[in-house]
């Protein structure tokens, strides 16, 4: 009897979250719609091949694969000849995760939380969060649900917002945020050099 391969796990995964009682996010998708979380993905691969780190690309390499994978079974329901699926790593984002989300919610109601000291906009709903209790809620939230990244930066803009700061190795946000409002100032935060420089052009912003 022939082994199961992994591809064709994951087959059956990704037609899984499609499927009516799948993953709602999944369900919602359209090429269109997972352009940005290719070129996410593309700009983290770019940032770790530059940083020589093998452990990262394969990392990357995979999250990457996992658009590929996407596209191709939304190509399958529409009729495509071939799709082939490719190994990926894991469903971050969906119905898969309640295991880990149910983890995290014990651990994070056994914790005190305190109003935010400002608005937080919020991933999981692209909403200002400024009390405790939704604070909490939303961390939990975001587990399972969709990443609206790019509504909460449209919601931010709206709110005047003027200059974002990406903190850590690379510059993937800033260059999703170029895609979306090439006007606003958007730095990044990747050590204390660049933490200085950024102060620096931050006090620049306010002046």
């Amino acid at each position: 009897m022939k082994k199961p391969s992994a591809i064709g796990d994951l087959l059956k995964v990704m037609a899984r979250l499609r499927s009516p009682n799948g993953c709602p996010w999944d369900r919602e998708q359209d090429h269109k719609s997972l352009r940005w979380h290719a070129v996410e993905e593309v700009y983290e691969l770019l940032d770790a091949i530059e940083a020589q780190d093998d452990h990262e690309m394969a990392e990357e390499l995979g999250d990457l694969l996992l658009q590929v994978v996407f596209h191709c079974q939304l190509a399958n329901e529409r009729g495509a000849k071939l799709a082939k699926m490719l190994p990926v790593s894991a469903p971050f984002h969906c119905s898969l995760m309640k295991p880990a989300q149910d983890r995290l919610a014990a651990d994070l109601h056994a914790m005190t939380f305190l109003d935010p000291a400002v608005p937080v906009a919020c991933n999981v709903d692209a909403e200002l969060v400024e009390d405790a209790d939704r604070s909490r809620d939303a961390l939990i939230r975001q587990v399972t649900g969709s990443v609206k990244w790019e509504q909460g930066m449209r919601l931010l803009i709206t709110k005047g917002v003027q200059a974002f700061v990406e903190v850590g190795p690379g510059r993937v946000l800033c260059g999703l945020m170029r895609q979306i409002e090439r006007s606003k100032t958007c730095l990044t935060v990747g050590d204390e050099p660049s933490l200085q420089k950024t102060l620096e052009q931050l006090a620049k912003v306010k002046a």
